[in-house]
């Protein structure tokens, strides 16, 4: 009689500290590369504020647990923790309208952002395969996830023209960034929680030995709030099951055969498509579309 394995565990750790300078997008003005209209300016020219402009620190640790009870019956868990932070720093990479050719000047749009944030997540694991009679084999899958996502971002908007809430960057041959004195700062932060737990299950039978039959589906459900900059709780809910069936023809040759094999197959599923959280460098005035979609 099999008495299964004793259950094994596995963990890991790793961590990431990066430092990088982002480089400037080339200005296109009436849907023309600048360095066409004007060939005096450098292509590669990079406008952006000195750096470094991007600091990336990010922590992640897992544990993978494994019992099998049987030769065809595994259990698989999974725990993690990651945490994050992101961070933009007098950021000048995007480069924009309105330009003036004959003043040689175009437009940056500098803020500095930065994104901590604490991802929890666990998922469970159940397969299983058997054989109900001589001509029928059956095989079943499932698992169990949750993530939870706790964070916090906090964006400044610099700029030194109200009107256009950037910078004029002036003589663009040979760009000249204005002083920090000069630079006025509109800041803001929010605060964001997002829970997603879902369930999957997958069964499949094979009822001849060339025919293979699968169903299945996965049920999600998203929880999601928003604070911004002291104010309201913004939250909604978002849930949605997304269905999954497939049949499988062999043609020709046998499992386990060295020859060839040709199968036909059909399938129909649904995809659940999650609201994203809005970034904060999208302008307020905005309308975002956060309708989940199944296709």
């Amino acid at each position: 009689m099999h008495q299964g394995r004793r259950p094994t565990a596995r963990s890991g750790f790793n961590y990431v500290d990066s430092k990088n300078f982002t480089p400037t997008n080339e200005p296109i003005v009436n849907d023309q590369y600048l360095h066409i209209l004007d060939p005096r300016f450098d292509r590669f020219t990079n406008f952006n504020i000195p750096g470094p402009n991007y600091n990336q620190h990010e922590a992640r640790f897992t544990v993978n647990l494994t019992h099998e009870f049987t030769p065809a019956i595994r259990l698989v868990e999974t725990f993690g923790y990651r945490d994050v932070q992101l961070k933009f720093i007098d950021d000048g990479d995007f480069i924009g309208s309105p330009y003036d050719l004959e003043a040689n000047t175009v437009t940056m749009y500098p803020f500095s952002q930065t994104q901590d944030e604490g991802i929890a997540c666990m998922r469970n694991c159940d397969s299983s395969g058997l054989r109900s009679c001589a001509a029928s084999r059956t095989w079943r899958h499932s698992a169990v996830h949750a993530r939870h996502n706790t964070g916090s971002l906090f964006s400044d908007f610099i700029f030194t023209d109200e009107d256009l809430f950037g910078f004029r960057i002036s003589a663009y041959l040979n760009p000249v960034i204005p002083p920090q004195s000069e630079w006025q700062h509109d800041p803001g932060n929010q605060e964001y929680h997002l829970s997603a737990p879902g369930i999957f299950g997958n069964y499949m039978i094979e009822p001849l030995p060339r025919l293979l039959l699968a169903a299945g589906g996965r049920y999600d459900r998203l929880a999601m709030d928003n604070v911004r900059n002291g104010g309201a709780i913004i939250e909604d809910t978002f849930d949605a099951f997304s269905p999954k069936v497939s049949a499988t023809v062999r043609l020709a040759g046998i499992e386990g055969d060295s020859r060839p094999t040709v199968n036909v197959c059909g399938a129909y599923s649904q995809a659940f498509l999650p609201p994203r959280r809005p970034s904060s460098l999208i302008p307020a005035d905005v309308t975002l579309q956060l309708t989940p979609e199944t296709f």
